[in-house]
């Protein structure tokens, strides 16, 4: 989330190189986070999450 807001914070154009990089990055690690949470509350992997 931070590497996000220190490409938004600036002002950066919607279509960068650098946004998409960031978005891409903060989805990866959210997504890690949800797997590592669900893993243990002993709950499987969302069937929706494409990642699997």
């Amino acid at each position: 989330m931070k590497t996000l807001r220190d490409v938004v914070g600036p002002g950066v154009s919607p279509d960068s190189p650098e946004l998409a990089d960031a978005i891409h990055a903060c989805g990866t690690v959210l997504r890690e986070l949800r797997h590592a949470v669900r893993h243990e509350l002993g709950e499987s992997r969302l069937e929706t999450d494409i990642s699997n």
